[in-house]
């Protein structure tokens, strides 16, 4: 199931069953963690979809040792 755009996927506790809570019910440390999860998302997608050719030069491989490290 993907998530609507503004909604964030929680894990209810127990049962193991994904739900869509609005971004605005979310608390504040649970805004800042679905942040960075759509951040680092955004990030592996652009890593990989780096050409090769980039990837080999040193600053395509200091981004890759970069996003390896986070």
């Amino acid at each position: 199931m993907k998530p609507m755009a503004g909604a964030e996927v929680q894990r209810r506790e127990g049962d193991g069953e994904d739900s869509e809570v609005s971004f605005k019910e979310l608390c504040d440390k649970d805004k800042i963690a679905a942040f960075f999860r759509r951040l680092m998302g955004e990030w592996s997608q652009e890593m990989d979809e780096m050409p090769e050719v980039e990837r080999r030069t040193a600053k395509g491989k200091a981004a890759v040792a970069t996003y390896q490290r986070a």
